[in-house]
């Protein structure tokens, strides 16, 4: 029998915002998903590499997961493989401003 291959997946943390609740404070995240749209991002209580400002997390696939039951959407990480910095394209700022 193979080994299956566990692929990675990229995921774009684009805001983190600290927030207030009875009394306790945490981080809240939100992501880019493919089409575009903001997604809710929490990660589990023993997750490793949680991110304390926008960057870019690498996960494996069987360590997230999406929850649906909701009214919006939420993705749920187990355990960030890695953490890059965002890298921006300074020389298109010409073709906007």
């Amino acid at each position: 029998m193979e080994e299956s291959k566990v692929t990675t997946k990229e995921i774009e943390i684009v805001r983190v915002k600290e927030v207030k609740y009875n009394n306790t404070a945490f981080l809240a995240y939100q992501a880019v998903d493919k089409n575009g749209r903001l997604i809710d991002v929490k990660f589990v209580k023993g997750c490793q590499n949680v991110p304390a400002e926008p960057c870019i997390i690498v996960v494996r696939k069987d360590n997230m997961n999406v929850d649906t039951r909701r009214r919006y959407p939420c993705l749920w990480v187990k355990n960030v493989e890695q953490i890059k910095p965002v890298v921006y394209n300074n020389s298109s700022l010409d073709e906007y401003f």
